[in-house]
């Protein structure tokens, strides 16, 4: 499988420009209707930061339709961090859609919404989430962009592959095996740096948010391996996840609902049934014309 990968990272100041110019480049080669995906949703995420839906579902815990008014029971440093959210999740929508459309560009906005995902994660006290942004799919986006170049076609954009039957038995194990692990090693980590851990309990309300966040994790990890060596079985996985995340801030999970993060969640569902279509009905390698064991470079 890596035979013919060498681990570039951005080192060198001509590497470095030429990524940042092919940001604006991806962007101008997206169809019209992605541009429009990505204006129309930014715009709704943007909005999303500083109105707060959860008065009109909650008056009482949400007395103002503000959300930095109602982010005043919080530490400061959270407060800044629920405040980022927007941004957060403006970037992973353009990420997502570059992902769908092949675009290696996507790993330069993937960074920032990793980032600050991880951090409000946090607030939340979704330790396997914040271990899961910070830790892991930080990281990826530079080793992502690493091996991405080297599979390029003449339109700048991925060359996508598929899993054999094989290779899916032992995916579904890796992943198995992930969950069990972080089911037992995010309460640990949680009591370490906090001190405690929300969710270390029997009832529904405690297991339920514990094994979904464990869930999440593991099917995350999988998901961003596959999307590395551009396997489109990723999708499956991201839909998965974003499925966890949205029972998540549902209220179902957690005993408080948070309106704001569960449409966020919504649009990321839907950008990931995209990017499922895109993968296996628009780009699958079958109609990607190039030629076998060539590999390019975009600079």
């Amino acid at each position: 499988m890596f035979k013919n990968i060498k681990f570039k990272f951005i080192t060198s100041n001509k590497n470095i420009k030429s990524f940042l110019l092919l940001i604006p480049k991806d962007f101008n080669t997206l169809p019209f209707t992605g541009k429009v995906a990505i204006f129309c949703l930014g715009i709704f995420m943007v909005w999303n930061t500083f109105f707060d839906l959860n008065h009109f579902v909650n008056p009482a815990l949400y007395p103002s339709i503000w959300t930095i008014i109602n982010h005043q029971v919080y530490r400061p440093w959270q407060q800044a961090l629920l405040f980022l959210n927007g941004i957060a999740a403006f970037t992973n929508v353009i990420c997502i859609i570059l992902i769908s459309f092949g675009k290696i560009s996507n790993f330069f906005w993937g960074f920032f919404a990793v980032s600050i995902y991880g951090c409000i994660a946090l607030v939340w006290d979704y330790i396997g989430s914040m271990q899961l942004n910070l830790f892991f799919a930080l990281p990826f986006q530079f080793i992502g962009y690493s091996l991405w170049k080297f599979h390029l076609n003449s339109q700048q954009e991925i060359i996508s592959k598929r899993l054999n039957l094989k290779t899916n038995v032992i995916v579904i194990y890796f992943t198995i095996v992930l969950a069990v692990f972080f089911y037992f090693e995010i309460p640990e980590f949680s009591r370490v740096i906090l001190g405690h851990y929300d969710f270390d309990g029997n009832t529904f309300q405690q297991l339920l948010p514990h094994i979904l966040d464990s869930l999440t994790n593991a099917l995350s990890i999988v998901a961003q391996i596959l999307m590395l060596l551009r396997f489109r079985e990723q999708w499956f996985f991201w839909i998965i996840v974003n499925i966890c995340q949205i029972v998540m801030y549902s209220g179902v999970a957690h005993n408080h609902l948070d309106v704001n993060l569960l449409l966020m969640w919504f649009v990321a569902l839907g950008n990931a049934c995209f990017g499922f279509y895109q993968w296996f009905f628009v780009r699958s390698e079958e109609k990607v014309e190039v030629k076998k064991n060539t590999y390019q470079y975009y600079y």
